[in-house]
């Protein structure tokens, strides 16, 4: 039995269909199962990417600058975490409670309720 798979447009699979990659598959899809009486369906979350909402996650950590002989100061930000699209035109900023409804592992996958800059819109963490 051959299965073709056909995605659309623009989307691919996550972590692709190398067969090296399948152990991820396992970590990713997510399984809910709904049943009645009569039968029981399970329902397959597999995650896809599209080249636009594929991002590096960087963590933000501010370092004491020495202000006097005897005197330091530490900057505070409000989202610890920094996402840079891989053409590095957009980015996206997450707090640490945005972070903690992120799926970790080998791969992280946050959920698309994150707004998304332009490279033109300033804020501290892109400078």
């Amino acid at each position: 039995m051959n299965v073709s798979l056909h995605l659309p447009e623009g989307y691919e699979l996550l972590a692709g269909t190398n067969i090296v990659n399948i152990h991820l598959y396992y970590e990713l899809i997510m399984v809910p199962v709904v049943a009645n009486v009569y039968n029981i369906h399970l329902v397959l979350n597999i995650p896809l990417q599209t080249a636009n909402r594929h991002f590096t996650l960087f963590r933000i950590f501010t370092l004491h600058v020495r202000v006097t002989f005897d005197k330091f100061v530490q900057c505070s930000v409000y989202f610890t975490y920094f996402g840079l699209q891989h053409s590095q035109q957009t980015y996206l900023l997450l707090s640490e409670a945005s972070f903690s409804r992120c799926n970790e592992g080998n791969i992280v996958i946050c959920p698309a309720d994150v707004a998304v800059f332009c490279f033109h819109t300033l804020t501290c963490e892109s400078s």
